[in-house]
């Protein structure tokens, strides 16, 4: 039985960590030139913004899972993977990555994580889970708060999953990244704020994955309910974009985050809005653990949804497609550079 005050270090050193670095990671990410431009596609925010905010999350993370050594297998290649996408997100969130080879790097990292204690068998489906919820999260990563906010509450409810079956020894890595998340939210929140950018959004949804998999046989439902929201945006943009005929990995407005603000909600009300839907997602795997009936109702409720959310790209846009509340304005951050890059998918 690990001891209550391992869960608090786990959840508290690096949440205070990552508070304290993002102030230092914003202005190296300025000295950089990794600056996130608006541009008429998808993005809604109207000030140039640093990225990179990932990295300050990255180190926290390494400093306080290697104390999780001793209860979780497989850290040190967890790890490994984690620095491959590390430095490819920092040098795509810097000079641009082309897609096609964001997954290589995505594949790569998943294969360090899972192999060899995956079954042979079981690797390459594993390893497809892991490369669409890091691309998962790097969809939903488009208004402020929201990736961050997910990340944290998907991550107290795999702790809440893995000490409900029993797996104590597996539940703490969970905290350090519930922490990590929650102590970048105010920076994202804030005036002189900082994005995640796809060094911290590749992060999150790689450490959710790979920590969650060994919870697959015996609560699928549950994990599905959990990440519901990210696998669910990538298959959704995915369909999109083939029925438009576009190529996958083509940046759009046809997010859900994006069609709620074209319907014309204020950022913040989506950002709780949807942050809602996940809680609620959330506390539903939690129950669904006490009675499979009512796992199976929400996961048929997960099944309308994802429906609902197909045909959402049908309807009508407001506001020629431009989120509402924001007028044109000129801003500029030092060392400034324009910039074009492709979404990944």
């Amino acid at each position: 039985m690990i001891n209550r005050s391992v869960f608090l270090f786990a959840f508290f050193f690096p949440l205070a960590a990552t508070f304290l670095l993002c102030p230092i990671v914003r202005r190296v990410a300025i000295r950089l030139d990794a600056i996130d431009r608006p541009d008429k596609v998808r993005h809604v925010h109207a000030v140039p913004t640093p990225r990179l905010g990932g990295l300050a999350l990255a180190y926290a993370m390494s400093f306080a899972l290697p104390f999780t050594v001793f209860y979780f297998p497989r850290l040190v290649n967890i790890l490994l993977g984690g620095g491959v996408l590390l430095l490819a997100g920092m040098f795509d969130d810097i000079h641009g990555l082309s897609p096609s080879r964001k997954l290589l790097f995505q594949v790569l990292a998943a294969l360090l994580a899972l192999y060899p204690a995956v079954d042979l068998i079981l690797l390459l489906p594993a390893a497809i889970f892991v490369v669409i919820t890091i691309n998962g999260m790097n969809l939903i990563d488009g208004l402020d708060g929201l990736a961050a906010g997910y990340g944290t509450s998907a991550s107290l409810t795999l702790t809440l999953l893995a000490l409900q079956l029993g797996h104590t020894d597996l539940a703490l890595p969970f905290p350090v990244l519930a922490g990590s998340c929650l102590g970048f939210l105010p920076h994202n929140l804030r005036k002189k704020k900082l994005f995640l950018g796809d060094t911290g959004s590749q992060l999150i949804g790689y450490y959710l994955s790979v920590f969650a998999l060994p919870f697959f046989s015996e609560a699928p439902g549950a994990l599905c309910l959990i990440l519901f929201y990210p696998i669910a945006e990538l298959l959704v943009s995915l369909i999109r974009r083939l029925k438009q005929h576009r190529h996958p990995f083509t940046a759009d407005r046809g997010h859900l985050h994006h069609r709620l603000l074209d319907l014309g909600l204020p950022q913040g009300i989506v950002v709780r809005l949807l942050l809602t839907v996940c809680l609620l997602l959330n506390a539903a795997a939690i129950v669904s653990l006490l009675s499979p009936l009512i796992g199976i109702l929400f996961l048929l409720m997960e099944t309308v949804a994802f429906a609902i959310r197909l045909t959402m790209s049908r309807f009508p846009k407001r506001h020629n497609g431009k989120p509402s509340g924001h007028k044109k304005r000129s801003h500029r951050l030092p060392s400034a550079r324009q910039s074009s890059r492709e979404e990944q998918p």
